[in-house]
């Protein structure tokens, strides 16, 4: 005699199938979370960047383009949160009386790349 059973389960092969979906998944997610980290990473050391030279630049107006020039430095290094930076200062004259073009770039290695930033503007020399 037999008995049948109306329960119904799942195959081996249905089982392998559905563990490899879901360890597939886990990966791509992983994945996408180490991009996400490494661009967060990326970004927070481009706004340091930023924030380096927009105080150089404060600072030369803050002193006085003239002054700047007779005593200012115009290059130095910035240790940021795991990167050094390596910032300089250009000031050069224009056409027009006592206003001076200020740039200042940024440079530092990322992830073995060379990365570079510039800011530009112009200061009034009084």
């Amino acid at each position: 005699m037999k008995l049948k059973s109306n329960r119904r389960s799942f195959t081996l092969i249905e089982t392998i199938a559905a563990a490899l979906v879901l360890g597939l998944s886990v990966v791509v997610l992983a994945g996408i979370s180490v991009n996400s980290l490494r661009t967060a990473r990326s970004i927070m050391i481009n706004e340091q960047a930023w924030d380096l030279a927009d105080r150089q630049l404060i600072m030369v107006d803050f002193i006085g383009v003239r002054n700047y020039l007779l005593s200012g430095p115009s290059q130095g290094t910035f240790e940021g949160e795991g990167t050094t930076f390596v910032w300089m200062l250009r000031i050069s004259e224009t056409t027009l009386d006592f206003l001076y073009d200020v740039t200042v770039t940024v440079d530092w290695m990322e992830q073995q790349r060379h990365k570079q930033i510039e800011a530009k503007t112009r200061l009034s020399g009084y």
